[in-house]
């Protein structure tokens, strides 16, 4: 996936499920902008921009120990938070464009 992202952006979607040893791979690959694909033994460069998303939260992770602290840092860089959908749900249904019944009958 690092090789098909090669001077892109790659997105990991809830990177806080990975596990600590995988976690220690993708340390490597972003601070050595190189990977070795499964077995083999010739390292490959990639230019990648990293954009990631969570709903935990990882600086708790990383005091639990269930997130790597220099992992964390590497990817904390520039942190947008978004409320949930249900704290917005005004602005998520003006959004919408279907009758007023519609949404009406779901409850909205």
């Amino acid at each position: 996936m690092f090789e098909l992202a090669d001077n892109g952006s790659l997105f990991f979607d809830e990177i806080g499920n990975i596990p600590l040893d995988t976690q220690a791979k993708l340390l490597r690959v972003i601070q050595e902008r190189e990977f070795r694909a499964v077995g083999s033994t010739v390292a490959h460069s990639a230019n990648v921009r990293l954009i990631v998303a969570t709903n935990k939260d990882l600086k708790a992770m990383v005091a639990e120990g269930t997130f790597r602290e220099d992992l964390y840092y590497r990817i904390n860089v520039f942190l947008i938070q978004a409320p949930p959908l249900r704290d917005r749900r005004d602005t998520f249904l003006a959004g919408l464009s279907l009758p007023e019944e519609v949404l009406s009958d779901r409850g909205a």
